[in-house]
């Protein structure tokens, strides 16, 4: 849930005000814009210091959420280790 909201409120606004190298990464062949292109990293391929940012972001955030998870449930896991076995 951490991830999916950091992603809503950090990242979407960033691939929205984003432009990308090539207009044909977000028209399609019929002249449209692919509405699904302008939310993903496709739309910031022209602009390297927002792929940069997004690059770090995502792997500070991530990183700390996975750890975070894995300290959690470990500390979990003793707690009801130490619970089966006390007596």
């Amino acid at each position: 849930m951490f991830i999916t909201l950091f992603n809503a409120v950090v990242f979407l606004p960033m691939y929205l005000t984003g432009h990308p190298k090539d207009q044909k990464d977000v028209i399609d062949t019929e002249k449209n814009v692919i509405i699904l292109a302008l939310l993903t990293s496709i739309n910031i391929s022209g602009s390297p210091p927002k792929q940069i940012a997004v690059f770090v972001l995502m792997m500070f955030i991530y990183t700390l959420g996975a750890f975070s998870l894995m300290y959690f449930y470990w500390k979990k896991s003793m707690e009801w280790r130490y619970r089966k076995h006390s007596h």
